[in-house]
Parts: C-alpha cells; structure tokens; sequence
C-alpha cells in the first residue's frame, strides 16, 4: 500500500480506482505530491537554519573562550616581567 490509502502505490493493486489511464496523471495525487515536496523543503531550511544557529554559537563561544584565554595569558606575562624586573634591579617595586 502506498504512504496515504487514497494514493496506493502505482504498483499495489489495493485502493480506489479513477477514470484516469496513470496514477501520476490523478491531479489531487500531483497536488499532495506539490504541497508535500513544498513541506519537505520547509523542514529542510528549518533544520539546516537551526543547524547554522548553533554552529554560530558555538563558535562565538570558542573565540571568546580563546581570546579570554590569550588576555589571560598577556596578562600573566605581564606580571612575570614585572616581578623580573623588580627581582633583578632588588629595589622595591611600587606597582606590586
């Protein structure tokens, strides 16, 4: 049986008969068929929308993870130097 009992697959011999000589030519059956591809679309973009929200997050996410991380990193080297310097010229150092 096909997907939907008023269109049975071409092949099925189960389901109502119509004056027409093919299946295919049935114009409520091309209608579903329309309106069915259409839906099939629809999903499509809405999935691959969401698919591209996400992947748009995540990688806000990673390149303010990474770029915290080199701040971070900057920062830390900033104060090793610092207490180099005041290490190496052994006088008080008024900033730490």
């Amino acid at each position: 049986a096909g997907l939907f009992p008023i269109f049975p697959h071409p092949s099925s011999s189960v389901g109502p008969k119509t004056g027409h000589s093919t299946p295919d030519e049935d114009p409520s059956r091309k209608s579903a068929i329309a309106i069915q591809s259409w839906w099939r679309g629809v999903l499509t973009r809405r999935t691959v929308h969401q698919a591209t929200l996400c992947v748009l997050v995540i990688q806000r996410w990673w390149r303010r993870a990474l770029r915290g991380r080199s701040h971070w990193e900057s920062s830390i080297r900033g104060v090793a130097v610092l207490v180099w310097i005041c290490k190496s010229s052994k006088e008080s150092c008024g900033t730490l």
